[in-house]
């Protein structure tokens, strides 16, 4: 477990969103779209928790998403904003989000949510054994250290393919009980979730940072929910430095990780003190240099949201002619094949909202997507000269 890799793999942060934010312009539904910025508001009554979402794009590519639950925000006009997982994954999230607030006229209003994942080899083998070989299950070689839950779940008959450890984190402070820290640390096969997902660009992430896909790649992934987290990340920027996750999982994680091997011990001033294994090496843990890259966000799981997008964005762009809201769609379509051929064969039944429009460049715009169309369908490259 020498290589390994540390970064943020979940972040929900508190926004404030004042009077002058056109993001309230959308929060119970439609749209707002300009060269820069698009938003796509859905409203849902009969959601879960009544919350509402607004989808965020910045040049054409999604940043995240606002969820609000419209009863809360008439008293504190506080939504939650959900980055999107690629945007994390580019190592470009924490300037995507400062365009954001200058944009749509947001204030930051502290961390709601954070998971760190720490990714190597043979993670899952070794705490298998240890569960294996522990009070846990009637053997007496191991025993988790401390009083924790763990909850192993299997979806194969391969083994264990999960762990889950958890609770509330001990805390001697007089406000433990008050406003705690909430802690979940989950091991399991990352590499084999990415594939069940279809998150494929999961693999080129972990060769581009030199693991070998054929022994693996297991994660350990921290939790962690509380308002008291605010006082140790006074700054969302923190959140871009290394050694700031490394200090975050050694504070949170580590509890959860150690387990007493019960046949090594020592004596000390009378009392058996046996000795301390840990599934992670705290002490040599240090920054992780990560070799980011770009992912395009598209959602193969859910073609109908899709085909409503590009539906959205055929017609905002024969309406209002942004070249950015053109150059989008032909991202998505070429890089969905199910959605590109969907596409191919229904958008000639986009253009019927146009056909008694008589605005300058309406037609114009219709036949160059049919010039656009018929390159994609002839396998060309739509742009080229």
């Amino acid at each position: 477990m020498d290589k390994y890799i540390i970064n943020i793999d979940k972040l929900v942060i508190n926004l404030s969103v004042n009077n002058s934010s056109v993001l309230r312009q959308v929060l119970t539904g439609g749209k707002i779209i300009t060269e820069k910025i698009t938003l796509y508001g859905e409203y849902n009554p009969i959601a879960s928790n009544n919350r509402n979402i607004v989808k965020i794009y910045l040049n054409g590519e999604k940043v995240g998403t606002v969820m609000h639950n419209a009863k809360a925000f008439k008293h504190n006009s506080r939504v939650q904003f959900y980055f999107s997982k690629p945007k994390l994954y580019s190592g470009k999230w924490y300037r995507a989000f400062s365009r954001l607030m200058k944009e749509l006229n947001l204030e930051y209003d502290g961390l709601h949510s954070i998971e760190i994942a720490y990714d190597a080899t043979g993670l899952l083998k070794q705490l298998r054994e240890w569960y294996n070989h522990s009070t846990l299950v009637g053997q007496s070689r191991y025993r988790p250290f401390g009083r924790k839950t763990i909850v192993p779940y299997t979806k194969s008959n391969d083994g264990i393919d999960t762990f889950y450890m958890g609770g509330r984190m001990p805390k001697t402070d007089d406000e433990a009980t008050s406003n705690p820290v909430v802690v979940e640390v989950k091991v399991y096969d990352k590499l084999k979730a990415a594939r069940d997902k279809d998150e494929l660009y999961f693999l080129d992430y972990y060769e581009q940072n030199g693991f070998n896909l054929d022994e693996g790649v297991d994660r350990c992934e921290l939790y962690l929910r509380g308002r008291k987290l605010n006082r140790v990340i006074t700054d969302l920027k923190m959140l871009t430095r290394q050694d700031v996750l490394v200090s975050i999982l050694k504070d949170y994680a580590r509890y959860y990780l150690q387990w007493r091997d019960l046949k090594n011990y020592h004596w000390n001033n009378g009392n058996k003190k046996h000795e301390v294994v840990e599934l992670i090496d705290f002490d040599k843990l240090k920054a992780s240099k990560i070799q980011f890259r770009q992912i395009p966000e598209v959602n193969k799981t859910k073609l109908k949201s899709n085909k409503t997008m590009i539906r959205t964005l055929y017609s905002d762009y024969i309406c209002k002619g942004y070249e950015l809201l053109r150059d989008t769609l032909v991202f998505y379509i070429l890089q969905n094949k199910e959605l590109k051929v969907w596409t191919l064969i229904r958008y000639k039944q986009f253009n019927v909202d146009f056909e008694r429009a008589c605005e300058d460049g309406v037609q114009e715009r219709i036949d160059e997507m049919e010039k656009i169309f018929l390159c994609i369908s002839n396998g060309l490259d739509p742009f080229e000269k």
